[in-house]
């Protein structure tokens, strides 16, 4: 176990107050984080219990992740996976714990409690632990694919009443990576490292009493040096004030939620009634145009009626139509992040940010987004 510098190490810290068992629902999967390093001799073995843990087919579904931190990566190895957004990220965690420790190999569980990343037995308890705890929200991945180079992941998200306001996460992370370590403490060594979080990504939050059933997603492009039948997809919710995970969920790119079938004739719906004008939904985020769709192809998704413009189109509104709709249906997100209005956008001004369409009132509204798109965004989630 290594320790940053003038750090004091211990063992497993417990929060008593954070693990009373309740009748209420328990946790149907715990997330542990890994923070570690191939620049210390230390990790390995931490590594390897984090790969034992990830096919673990236990009473309790354990979602594993490994953060490569880069703080060791000057004593003469530079670990290919290491980020400061790692290592700020366990700092971050540190804060939040009593003790304030921050060591490789350290694991983080459901961010509540930590252990020696080799301790496989204070990780058990850890998690059964955590488990244990009253369930506090939901998350349900329905689609998780790789088109075109990117990867597109739409999950649905449920807080209890009364949880405070949350943060909705989503990572990409790749098993089966070999390393031969040339230098440094774990010299002459082949590493192998499985679930290494290759991106991380804030995508909205859940408003503080907000119990209503929500969908978010994201686009997250696809490196060069990723394999893609490496790749699987963890989507949690997080308590940004005191670092708890809330509820995690994991699944394989390729995942998927049932097709969608066309409407029958007679179901269909007048143009009056069908979202975008009758345009295509596919053609606004796969040409950036405005396509009239047919009378002929209707699909019912979410409460709303979409035309699309051919059965081709069609086929591929159906087998995922979250990648295809506004996340904000077609309100501007810039009046609602100044003025909590609900005004609808034109149709004829918008913009794609992570692969999904924002419309907006004018083109000023358009720029503002355009400069600094995340505050409006979040925003607009979070309702």
């Amino acid at each position: 176990m290594r320790s940053l510098p003038l750090l004091f190490l211990g063992a497993l810290l417990v929060l008593p107050s954070l693990l009373t068992p309740s009748d209420a629902a328990a946790n149907d999967a715990v997330l542990v984080e890994l923070f570690t390093s191939q620049g210390c001799s230390s990790c390995p073995p931490a590594d390897r219990v984090l790969s034992d843990l990830g096919h673990d087919r236990g009473n309790v579904e354990i979602i594993p992740l490994s953060f490569h931190v880069d703080y060791w990566n000057y004593i003469g190895w530079k670990d290919a996976f290491s980020s400061s957004k790692w290592s700020n990220r366990q700092r971050e965690y540190a804060a939040a714990l009593p003790g304030n420790r921050t060591y490789t190999p350290q694991l983080v569980v459901q961010g509540r409690l930590d252990c020696v990343g080799s301790n496989e037995r204070c990780i058990r308890d850890a998690v059964s632990r955590a488990a244990s705890l009253p369930r506090a929200a939901s998350v349900e991945i329905e689609d998780a694919r790789e088109v075109a180079g990117s990867v597109y992941v739409d999950a649905d998200v449920q807080l209890e009443p009364g949880q405070s306001a949350v943060v909705a996460n989503v990572v990409v992370y790749e098993s089966g990576l070999s390393t031969d370590v040339r230098r440094g403490e774990n010299r002459g060594r082949e590493l192998r490292n499985d679930f290494v979080v290759r991106r991380l990504e804030q995508v909205g939050t859940i408003a503080s009493g907000d119990t209503t059933r929500r969908r978010v997603t994201t686009k997250i492009p696809v490196q060069k040096d990723w394999k893609e039948d490496k790749l699987g997809v963890v989507v949690f919710l997080q308590d940004p004030a005191t670092r708890k995970v809330l509820s995690v969920a994991r699944a394989p790119l390729g995942t998927k939620s049932a097709a969608l079938e066309p409407l029958p004739k007679s179901e269909r719906v007048p143009l009056s009634q069908v979202a975008l004008g009758g345009h295509c939904p596919v053609a606004i985020v796969e040409t950036e145009q405005l396509v009239k769709g047919s009378a002929n192809l209707q699909y019912r998704y979410q409460g709303n009626v979409y035309q699309v413009m051919s059965k081709s189109a069609g086929a591929k509104f159906a087998s995922q139509p979250a990648r295809y709709v506004p996340p904000f249906s077609t309100f501007d997100p810039v009046v609602f992040s100044e003025s909590q209005q609900r005004t609808t956008g034109s149709l004829n001004v918008f913009t794609l940010h992570q692969g999904k369409p924002w419309f907006f009132l004018n083109t000023d509204n358009k720029n503002k987004f355009l400069l600094r798109p995340d505050p409006y965004v979040q925003n607009a989630l979070a309702q």
